[in-house]
């Protein structure tokens, strides 16, 4: 049972990450069209904050 908990439980994170990650693309396309500059320094603080 213990096992089959905690496999639930990574898949459950899993496909929050993914929803994540789909929410943040819809986001990027839709700052694209409106404002350029602006998401061009989205992404640039968004990979430094990542490394």
């Amino acid at each position: 049972m213990k096992i089959r908990h905690l496999l639930l439980l990574v898949a459950v994170c899993i496909a929050i990450a993914l929803v994540e990650d789909c929410i943040r693309q819809n986001a990027r396309r839709k700052f694209a069209e409106t404002k350029p500059a602006v998401s061009i320094e989205m992404s640039s603080s968004e990979t430094t904050k990542s490394n």
